[in-house]
């Protein structure tokens, strides 16, 4: 990853407002996509964090009533918070290669005209092949830096869920969690 992010004399630098500013343009061409991709990205982070409870309630419940309908209800309930999961999330992957495979093309045919409406001295300077390659590489770059971030924010929504939940069933071991998390990324 970041194989095509090296400097050329024909870079030009952008603050990140500008560069958000520039890239929304692009994925805003797209907004139905863009909504369900979210939208899915909230339902599975959701989804995500409330299936370990729906277990541990479900342990909790057949404790207390140990019953062959509630074992069976509690294995079809973790099934069907599974399918979801994964109906989901191939969903959300399936809108996010679509949209930003849009996204990728819109850059690269805006790339290649801006390549091709440069002076002809341009190419004297830099060698065209190696401009092509940069403009397709980039772009790949982009698009995978997308997906990541998708499912970073994804898992740290439910991250947060989490700790939201398990502050109200145990505030103290909520910050022994936190703290812990914190050293072991530390350490990492």
């Amino acid at each position: 990853m970041f194989s095509g992010l090296n400097t050329e004399a024909y870079d030009r630098d952008y603050s990140d407002r500008e560069l958000l500013r520039r890239i929304g343009r692009y994925f805003a061409r797209d907004r139905r996509r863009l909504t369900w991709a979210v939208v899915l990205i909230v339902a599975l982070a959701v989804v995500t964090a409330f299936q370990p409870l729906i277990v541990a309630e479900g342990i909790n419940q057949l404790d207390q009533n140990p019953s062959t309908v509630l074992l069976v209800g509690l294995v079809v309930l973790s099934l069907a918070t599974g399918l979801f999961i994964w109906g989901a999330n191939w969903i959300r992957r399936r809108l996010l290669v679509r949209l930003t495979g849009t996204v990728m093309s819109d850059l690269r045919l805006d790339a290649f005209d801006s390549v091709i409406n440069q002076d002809m001295s341009f190419f004297d300077q830099y060698r065209s092949g190696r401009i092509i390659s940069r403009i397709t590489t980039d772009t790949q770059e982009f698009s995978q830096v997308v997906v990541l971030v998708t499912d970073i924010v994804s898992q740290m929504l439910s991250v947060v869920i989490l700790a939201v939940i398990l502050w109200t069933i145990s505030w103290q071991l909520t910050i022994a969690l936190i703290i812990f998390a914190v050293v072991i990324v530390v350490l990492a």
